[in-house]
C-alpha cells in the first residue's frame, strides 16, 4: 500500500506497521461488534514541509497546484465517513490512490518515479 521515499525510510515503516496492526485487529475481531478502518493517507494541504525545516521551492509549488491535496477538514470529514460506513480502506487523496494503483502493477517503476520525483522536490536533484 504504500511507496518507499528517499529519507523517509523509518516513517514509512511505521506507517506500513500501523497498517498491519490495524489489519490484524481485524482478522482477530471478526465477528464482533469492533469495527475496523485502515486509512491509507496521500498529501494533505497542512505546512508539513514548512513546520519540518524544509524550504518549499518553485517545484513543490507547482506539484502542489497540479495535486489539489485535500484540507485537512476534508481528509477529515472523509476519514468519519468512511468509518461510519464501516469501509475498510479509506484513502486520502488522489495520489494516494494512484500510488498504490501503481504499486500494484509495477512496484520497481513505482518506487523509481517516487524517488525521481520526491528527491527532485525535496532535495532538488534532477
Amino acid at each position: 500500500m504504500f511507496i518507499s521515499v528517499p529519507g523517509q525510510s523509518v516513517y514509512g515503516a511505521s506507517k506500513a506497521a500501523v497498517q498491519m496492526l490495524t489489519e490484524g485487529l481485524y482478522a482477530e475481531y471478526q465477528g464482533t461488534k469492533l469495527s475496523v478502518t485502515v486509512v491509507i493517507p496521500g498529501g494533505v494541504n497542512t505546512n508539513i514541509i514548512e513546520n519540518s525545516g524544509s524550504a518549499v521551492n518553485e517545484k513543490m509549488e507547482k506539484i502542489r497546484k497540479v495535486i489539489k491535496l485535500p484540507s485537512p477538514q476534508a481528509a477529515a470529514l472523509k476519514i468519519v465517513n468512511g468509518m461510519e460506513s464501516n469501509k475498510f480502506r479509506v484513502f486520502i487523496g488522489f495520489d494516494s490512490k494512484i500510488l498504490n494503483f501503481a504499486n500494484k502493477i509495477m512496484p520497481k517503476l513505482a518506487i523509481r518515479l517516487t524517488t525521481k520525483v520526491t528527491s527532485s522536490v525535496l532535495f532538488g536533484n534532477n
